[in-house]
């Protein structure tokens, strides 16, 4: 008996670690965790603002997916190695944002209130017209709010 218990105890853990292993998560199929980025602090047109660095591959893949909103102060900062004509979709968001493709601190092209995908959509994909090495993405609305547009520049980026 006591070995039928043991046996049920060690394929209930290789399950669960086969579950994890699949979808990335102990939760539900299809769950995300939302990463702990590292952040920094940047002031932009007057506005306080806390951005979440993705620096590495997983992290720029994951970007803002799977969350239900973003406060209003903050966005993600995508940090490139090198600068290049990196697209962006809204894969798994919930909310609409703003994207501004940035190379060497100005803006070069931006999306404005990119919507989210609803409920059985395939999510949208904005390509830049021109190379980028950093991508931010905020709360739509907010580029107009602080008077973003291509061309203005963002000092001080990481």
């Amino acid at each position: 008996m006591n070995k039928k218990i043991l046996l049920v105890v060690i394929g209930v853990i290789l399950l669960a670690g086969l579950t994890w292993k699949l979808s990335g998560s102990l939760f539900a199929p299809g769950s995300k965790v939302i990463p702990n980025y590292p952040e920094t602090n940047l002031t932009i047109n007057g506005q306080p603002m806390v951005l979440e660095l993705a620096t590495t591959p997983e992290e720029r893949e994951q970007g803002l997916s799977g969350r239900p909103s973003l406060a209003s102060d903050r966005g993600v900062l995508f940090v490139f190695n090198q600068p290049g004509r990196y697209p962006f979709w809204m894969k798994d968001m919930s909310f609409p944002l703003d994207i501004l493709w940035i190379n060497q601190g100005k803006i070069v092209d931006l999306v404005k209130d990119f919507p989210a995908p609803k409920p059985g959509e395939w999510p949208a994909t904005f390509t830049p017209a021109f190379e980028a090495d950093r991508v931010l993405e905020i709360n739509a609305g907010l580029s107009n709010r602080l008077n973003l547009k291509v061309g203005s520049l963002i000092p001080d980026l990481p």
